[in-house]
Parts: structure tokens; sequence; C-alpha cells
């Protein structure tokens, strides 16, 4: 479920139009990894139930690769990774960010996040 809404994610990205030679295209905009953070921790705060996590370093990269190995197989990267955990209605918001940026968004259940935080963070450290 996670893999098909990254795909969703992806495929409903509008493509870029052609560019004649002489036009410079605009800087890209991105949500920072600061506004993002500051988002999921406002929500966190303002919702009752919600949790908002930020996992950086190994954690991030224990993560990506439970991410990575869920069917069907991707190749995912991400300094960051947030996570606004709902579970009183079954849902997890996960953001991937890389150089600053969240570059691919999710929503999974709270089944499936359970199941790769502790793929990720309890079974890779024992």
């Amino acid at each position: 479920m996670l893999k098909a809404a990254f795909a969703v994610v992806l495929a409903l990205a509008p493509a870029a139009p052609a560019l004649a030679a002489d036009e410079v295209p605009a800087a890209p905009s991105c949500l920072t990894y600061e506004n993002a953070k500051a988002i999921g921790e406002d929500r966190a705060s303002a919702e009752d139930n919600t949790k908002f996590m930020d996992f950086g370093g190994e954690d991030a990269t224990a993560l990506i690769k439970a991410i990575n190995e869920t069917p069907p197989a991707s190749d995912l990267a991400a300094e960051r990774v947030l996570v606004l955990e709902r579970p009183d209605i079954d849902e997890v918001k996960l953001a991937l960010v890389v150089a600053g940026c969240v570059t691919h968004a999710a929503v999974t259940s709270e089944q499936e996040w359970t199941r790769m935080r502790t793929q990720a963070l309890v079974e890779s450290r024992s």
C-alpha cells in the first residue's frame, strides 16, 4: 500500500514542458524540511492522539531500507523521514526529505507503519 502511494505521488506529478534554448527555468520550489517539521509539530500539538516523529541518521537509513524492501521493491533515498501518526483514524503520513526538501509523501495504515518501524528500528538492532 505504501509503495502504491509513492507511485501515485510520482505518477501524478506533471511532466515538465519543453523549453526553448533561450528560456531559463525558475528555481524549483519545495516544501522545506523546516516547514514540514513545523507543520507536523503544530498538527501534533493541536490534535488529540496525533504524534509527530522526525527520524535522521541511522534511524532514517533503517526506515528507508524497510520502505524499499516493501513489495514492490524500490530505490528511494532520504536523509530524514518525517512521520505524522494518527492511530485513532488508522492514518500515518510519511514524508521523505532529501537536500532539505520533501521529495516524496505517502499515507499508510497504522499496521503497515508498525511493521516497517519494527523491522527498521527494533529488528535491525537485535
